[in-house]
Protein backbone atom coordinates (compact mmCIF):
# COMPACT_ATOMS: atom_id res chain seq x y z
CA UNK A 1 0.00 0.00 0.00
CA UNK A 2 1.49 3.26 -0.82
CA UNK A 3 2.45 5.37 1.92
CA UNK A 4 0.13 8.48 2.79
CA UNK A 5 1.81 11.72 0.98
CA UNK A 6 2.77 14.30 3.69
CA UNK A 7 1.94 17.25 1.54
CA UNK A 8 -1.41 18.45 -0.01
CA UNK A 9 -1.75 18.46 -3.44
CA UNK A 10 -1.69 22.00 -3.39
CA UNK A 11 1.87 21.75 -1.22
CA UNK A 12 2.95 19.27 -3.53
CA UNK A 13 2.61 21.24 -6.53
CA UNK A 14 3.77 24.64 -5.66
CA UNK A 15 7.18 23.05 -4.78
CA UNK A 16 7.34 21.06 -8.35
CA UNK A 17 6.68 23.92 -10.05
CA UNK A 18 10.06 25.53 -7.59
CA UNK A 19 11.91 22.42 -9.18
CA UNK A 20 10.75 22.73 -12.99
CA UNK A 21 11.76 26.44 -13.00
CA UNK A 22 14.91 25.21 -11.65
CA UNK A 23 15.98 22.24 -13.84
CA UNK A 24 13.59 22.77 -16.72
CA UNK A 25 11.20 19.85 -18.12
CA UNK A 26 13.95 17.69 -19.44
CA UNK A 27 16.43 18.29 -16.57
CA UNK A 28 14.17 17.98 -13.46
CA UNK A 29 14.41 14.31 -12.79
CA UNK A 30 12.57 11.94 -10.87
CA UNK A 31 14.51 11.64 -8.02
CA UNK A 32 14.33 15.91 -7.74
CA UNK A 33 10.50 15.55 -8.30
CA UNK A 34 10.20 13.30 -5.92
CA UNK A 35 12.28 14.83 -3.00
CA UNK A 36 10.31 17.92 -3.39
CA UNK A 37 6.97 16.11 -3.56
CA UNK A 38 8.58 14.32 -0.35
CA UNK A 39 7.45 11.11 -2.31
CA UNK A 40 9.07 7.87 -1.65
CA UNK A 41 9.77 6.59 -5.59
CA UNK A 42 7.43 3.38 -4.60
CA UNK A 43 4.84 5.70 -3.84
CA UNK A 44 5.20 8.58 -6.69
CA UNK A 45 3.33 6.60 -9.40
CA UNK A 46 0.38 6.01 -6.75
CA UNK A 47 -0.14 10.14 -6.90
CA UNK A 48 1.51 10.83 -9.99
CA UNK A 49 0.84 7.53 -12.51
CA UNK A 50 2.45 8.95 -15.50
CA UNK A 51 5.16 10.32 -13.67
CA UNK A 52 6.68 13.32 -14.79
CA UNK A 53 4.01 14.17 -17.25
CA UNK A 54 1.50 14.15 -14.67
CA UNK A 55 3.87 15.83 -12.10
CA UNK A 56 4.28 18.88 -14.46
CA UNK A 57 0.49 19.17 -15.49
CA UNK A 58 0.26 19.45 -11.47
CA UNK A 59 2.78 22.48 -11.97
CA UNK A 60 0.95 23.86 -14.50
CA UNK A 61 -2.89 23.71 -13.15
CA UNK A 62 -1.35 25.36 -9.99
CA UNK A 63 0.26 28.12 -12.04
CA UNK A 64 -2.30 28.16 -13.95
CA UNK A 65 -5.41 29.07 -11.45
CA UNK A 66 -2.59 31.70 -9.50
CA UNK A 67 -2.28 33.29 -13.28
CA UNK A 68 -5.75 33.37 -13.20
CA UNK A 69 -6.31 35.21 -10.02
CA UNK A 70 -3.72 37.89 -9.92
CA UNK A 71 -3.14 38.56 -13.79
CA UNK A 72 -6.78 37.30 -15.81
CA UNK A 73 -9.44 38.22 -13.33
CA UNK A 74 -8.46 41.88 -11.49
CA UNK A 75 -9.46 42.68 -15.68
CA UNK A 76 -12.46 40.54 -16.03
CA UNK A 77 -14.10 41.73 -13.27
CA UNK A 78 -13.78 45.32 -12.71
CA UNK A 79 -16.13 47.57 -13.76
CA UNK A 80 -13.35 50.57 -14.17
CA UNK A 81 -10.81 49.65 -17.33
CA UNK A 82 -7.75 51.68 -15.78
CA UNK A 83 -8.26 50.14 -12.52
CA UNK A 84 -8.47 47.00 -13.59
CA UNK A 85 -5.53 46.91 -15.73
CA UNK A 86 -3.31 48.33 -13.46
CA UNK A 87 -4.63 45.10 -10.63
CA UNK A 88 -3.73 43.36 -13.70
CA UNK A 89 0.11 44.97 -13.75
CA UNK A 90 0.04 44.87 -10.09
CA UNK A 91 -0.92 41.07 -10.29
CA UNK A 92 2.41 40.14 -12.64
CA UNK A 93 4.16 41.03 -9.96
CA UNK A 94 2.55 38.91 -7.14
CA UNK A 95 1.96 35.79 -9.47
CA UNK A 96 5.56 35.32 -10.19
CA UNK A 97 6.56 36.29 -6.85
CA UNK A 98 4.15 33.66 -5.43
CA UNK A 99 6.54 30.77 -7.18
CA UNK A 100 9.65 32.36 -6.73
CA UNK A 101 11.59 32.40 -3.80
CA UNK A 102 13.02 35.60 -2.04
CA UNK A 103 15.99 37.20 -3.60
CA UNK A 104 16.25 35.18 -6.59
CA UNK A 105 14.75 36.80 -10.38
CA UNK A 106 11.31 35.61 -11.15
CA UNK A 107 10.76 32.84 -13.97
CA UNK A 108 8.16 31.86 -15.88
CA UNK A 109 6.53 28.23 -15.72
CA UNK A 110 5.06 28.54 -18.87
CA UNK A 111 8.32 29.95 -20.99
CA UNK A 112 10.24 26.82 -19.25
CA UNK A 113 8.02 23.87 -20.36
CA UNK A 114 7.67 25.17 -23.51
CA UNK A 115 11.13 23.97 -24.33
CA UNK A 116 12.80 21.26 -25.42
CA UNK A 117 10.57 18.47 -24.90
CA UNK A 118 8.21 19.79 -22.88
CA UNK A 119 6.80 21.78 -25.98
CA UNK A 120 4.62 18.43 -27.44
CA UNK A 121 3.21 17.74 -23.96
CA UNK A 122 2.42 21.14 -23.22
CA UNK A 123 2.54 23.80 -25.72
CA UNK A 124 -1.30 24.15 -26.94
CA UNK A 125 -2.28 24.74 -23.46
CA UNK A 126 0.49 27.13 -22.69
CA UNK A 127 -0.28 28.98 -25.98
CA UNK A 128 -4.21 29.19 -25.04
CA UNK A 129 -3.15 30.73 -21.27
CA UNK A 130 -0.72 33.42 -23.35
CA UNK A 131 -3.58 33.95 -26.00
CA UNK A 132 -5.96 35.07 -23.35
CA UNK A 133 -3.58 36.73 -21.55
CA UNK A 134 -2.95 38.58 -24.48
CA UNK A 135 -6.90 39.11 -25.59
CA UNK A 136 -7.52 40.02 -21.77
CA UNK A 137 -4.98 42.68 -21.88
CA UNK A 138 -6.09 44.20 -25.49
CA UNK A 139 -9.65 44.16 -24.44
CA UNK A 140 -8.76 46.20 -21.67
CA UNK A 141 -6.44 48.52 -23.38
CA UNK A 142 -9.18 49.07 -26.15
CA UNK A 143 -11.60 50.24 -23.45
CA UNK A 144 -8.86 52.95 -22.29
CA UNK A 145 -8.09 54.07 -25.66
CA UNK A 146 -11.74 54.35 -26.42
CA UNK A 147 -12.80 56.38 -23.32
CA UNK A 148 -9.84 58.89 -24.01
CA UNK A 149 -10.45 59.27 -27.99
CA UNK A 150 -6.99 58.26 -28.36
CA UNK A 151 -7.29 55.72 -31.32
CA UNK A 152 -3.57 57.13 -32.66
CA UNK A 153 -2.64 55.33 -29.79
CA UNK A 154 -3.72 51.69 -30.62
CA UNK A 155 -0.24 50.50 -31.98
CA UNK A 156 1.90 51.47 -29.16
CA UNK A 157 -0.78 50.60 -26.51
CA UNK A 158 -1.36 46.77 -27.24
CA UNK A 159 -1.34 43.85 -25.09
CA UNK A 160 1.80 42.02 -27.14
CA UNK A 161 3.89 45.34 -26.69
CA UNK A 162 3.13 44.85 -22.64
CA UNK A 163 3.28 40.98 -22.54
CA UNK A 164 6.63 40.88 -24.62
CA UNK A 165 8.61 43.49 -22.14
CA UNK A 166 7.76 41.94 -19.75
CA UNK A 167 8.99 38.19 -21.04
CA UNK A 168 12.02 39.85 -22.03
CA UNK A 169 12.74 41.32 -18.82
CA UNK A 170 12.30 37.76 -17.22
CA UNK A 171 14.55 36.50 -19.49
CA UNK A 172 17.55 39.38 -19.01
CA UNK A 173 16.52 39.48 -15.12
CA UNK A 174 17.70 35.76 -14.69
CA UNK A 175 20.74 35.97 -16.67
CA UNK A 176 21.97 39.06 -14.89
CA UNK A 177 20.28 37.81 -12.12
CA UNK A 178 18.48 40.93 -11.27
CA UNK A 179 15.63 40.53 -8.71
CA UNK A 180 14.71 44.72 -9.49
CA UNK A 181 14.19 44.69 -13.48
CA UNK A 182 10.50 43.15 -12.97
CA UNK A 183 9.29 45.57 -10.67
CA UNK A 184 10.86 48.51 -12.16
CA UNK A 185 8.94 47.64 -15.23
CA UNK A 186 6.26 46.96 -14.11
CA UNK A 187 6.26 50.63 -12.26
CA UNK A 188 7.07 52.03 -15.30
CA UNK A 189 4.18 50.24 -17.13
CA UNK A 190 1.42 51.93 -14.62
CA UNK A 191 2.93 55.32 -14.54
CA UNK A 192 2.44 55.03 -18.59
CA UNK A 193 -1.25 54.16 -17.97
CA UNK A 194 -1.77 56.60 -15.31
CA UNK A 195 -0.32 58.95 -17.32
CA UNK A 196 -1.84 58.15 -20.64
CA UNK A 197 -5.21 58.37 -18.50
CA UNK A 198 -4.72 60.96 -16.93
Amino acid sequence: MARTAALSKTQMAERLCSVFKAEGYAGASLTLLAEAAQLKRASLYHHFPNGKIDMAKAALAYSGALFMKHIIIPCQTSSNAQAGFLDSLGGVLKYYASETPTGTPAVCLMNVLNLGPGHQFFGRDIAKAFQLWQSTWNQALDSLILLRGSANNKNDMSAQTYITAIQGTLITARLTQDTTALPQLIEAQKAEIRAFCS
